[in-house]
Parts: C-alpha cells; structure tokens; sequence
C-alpha cells in the first residue's frame, strides 16, 4: 500500500478504483492469513488427538460447538466496540476513541468473566446434555 493513498483517505481526496482495490487486499491480507493459520492449527489438533484414539477425538469433537459458542460470545462485545472506535478515529474524534477503547477493556473483561463463571457451573454436566 503506498503512501499517497493513505493521504488521500485522510483528506477525503478521491481515490482510483485500482487504489482501492490495493487498499483493500492490504487490509485484508493480515485476517486471511490468521484464518489460513487457524485452520491449520485445528487440523494439526485434530491429528495430535486422533492418535490418543477415538474416544479422545470424540470427546474433544463433542464439546467443541460449546467452546466455539462461548468463544464467540467472548469475542463479540469486542468486535462492536472496535467498530465504534474505528468511526470515532475516522470522524477525528480521537479524545472519544481513546475513551471507548479503555472502556471497552472493562466491559469485555466483565463480560468474558461472566461466560466463563457460566461456562465453569454448566462444565460438570455438559457431555450429558450433549
């Protein structure tokens, strides 16, 4: 990504399509290569339990919906709060940015603490109700 695209967007110049195209696949670059990684990280999972045996494979496969559910519900507060910031910066209001992102720590700190006291008592019998 060069320079000068950066400085158009940040005097609301206009930008060429091309330019935004490169911007674009820069941007995105970073998150598909995180995803890329996670896959292969839950394959190579997949292949360290699937030697321990069947059983182990089984029950790492019957409570990954939960760990999935819980993760996402951990990870959401996060994601709306990052979009706000990131309109907070692009309308140059930057005292309010730095304002919700340290609340934001507290608010998913809070909420992450809540599911994980919940994903803690509902633990025990978990494998029976699935």
């Amino acid at each position: 990504m060069k320079e000068d695209t950066l400085s158009y967007i940040r005097n609301n110049k206009e930008i060429t399509f091309e330019q935004k195209i490169r911007l674009v696949i820069m941007l995105s670059l970073p998150t598909i290569l995180a995803q890329v990684s996670s896959i292969i990280m839950q394959y190579i999972d997949a292949s360290m339990v699937g030697r321990l045996g069947a059983g182990c494979s089984a029950s790492i496969g019957l409570v990954s919906t939960t760990t999935w559910l819980l993760g996402s519900l951990a990870s959401a507060p996060s994601l709306g709060f990052s979009i706000q910031v990131a309109q907070l910066v692009g309308a140059k209001k930057f005292n309010r940015a730095r304002r919700v992102f340290l609340q934001s720590f507290g608010i998913v700190l809070l909420i992450s603490i809540i599911i994980g006291a919940a994903g803690a008592m509902i633990s025990w019998g978990l494998p029976a109700w699935l």
